[in-house]
C-alpha cells in the first residue's frame, strides 16, 4: 500500500519508517522470545538513566511541544521498556508482543496496523479541528490541530507517536499487518528503520511471520 506524509508535517522536524509484513500469526507462542528480549533489556537499561536516554528525551520534548505532558502519557516506547524493566511487559497476543519488544528496545513508538482494515492509502497529516478518533481502550478521543495523525480514507487510525484506532488494530485472524514507526526531532530516521528490522524479526521468530516488505522511510531529503 501507499504510505504519504504531508510536507507540514516534515517541517516540524518529524520522521517515519513503514513496513509490510504477511503471514504472521496472533495465536502463536511468543513467550519464549518475550522472556529472552525482556531479560536482555533489564540487563541493559535501569529505570533511573531512562530520563537521561537521548531517545526518551527526544520524544519527550516532542510531547511537550504539541501540549502533552510525557509524564503523564508517556511515549509508547519509554512505556514498554519501564514495564518491562518492572517485569510487567504486556501480554496481549503474539503479533503484538513481538513488535512491542522492538519497540521498548529502541525506545520507538510503533504502530502496528490490520492491513485489511485498512481503507485506502495512509497519509501522515495534521489533525483537523474537532476530529475524532476511538483509541484501542475505545476511549474516543477529540484530535487538535497541533497533533499529527495517520489516517486512511475512512479517518485517523493513530495520533502520532502514542496512541492508535480499535478499527484497525490487530485480532485473532490478522494475517496482514503495517508497521509504521514514529520518529521525533533529533531521532534519525535510519534508526527508525533499525527499529523496523528489529520489530520484522521479532514478528518472524515468535508471530510465525512468512514474508516482509522492504523498510520504507519517509522524511525530509
Amino acid at each position: 500500500m501507499r504510505v504519504r506524509v504531508r510536507e507540514e508535517v516534515l517541517e516540524r522536524g518529524l520522521s517515519f519508517a513503514y513496513v509490510e509484513v504477511d503471514g504472521v500469526d496472533p495465536t502463536a507462542d511468543a513467550g519464549a522470545l518475550v522472556e529472552r528480549v525482556t531479560e536482555r533489556l533489564r540487563e541493559r537499561f535501569d529505570l533511573e538513566g531512562l530520563k537521561d536516554d537521548p531517545v526518551v528525551r527526544a520524544y519527550r520534548d516532542y510531547l511537550w511541544s504539541v501540549g502533552i505532558d510525557p509524564t503523564k502519557t508517556r511515549p509508547a516506547g519509554e512505556a514498554l521498556l519501564r514495564r518491562a524493566l518492572r517485569g510487567r511487559f504486556p501480554r496481549i497476543n503474539a503479533v503484538v508482543d513481538s513488535y512491542n519488544l522492538a519497540s521498548a528496545e529502541y525506545r520507538v513508538p510503533i504502530s502496528c496496523f490490520d492491513r485489511d482494515a485498512l481503507v485506502g492509502d495512509l497519509v501522515i497529516r495534521p489533525a483537523r479541528e474537532g476530529e475524532r478518533m476511538v483509541d484501542i481502550a475505545g476511549e474516543e478521543v477529540e484530535l487538535s490541530r497541533d497533533m499529527v495523525v495517520l489516517a486512511d480514507e475512512k479517518g485517523p487510525v493513530s495520533v502520532s507517536p502514542y496512541r492508535d484506532s480499535r478499527r484497525t488494530a490487530v485480532r485473532e485472524d490478522t494475517e496482514r499487518v503495517l508497521l509504521v514507526a514514529h520518529g521525533a526531532p533529533g531521532v534519525e530516521p535510519e534508526y527508525l528503520k533499525e527499529a523496523l528490522e528489529r520489530a520484522v524479526q521479532y514478528l518472524k521468530e515468535g508471530a510465525r511471520a512468512m514474508t516482509s516488505g522492504e523498510v520504507e522511510i519517509l522524511a525530509r531529503g
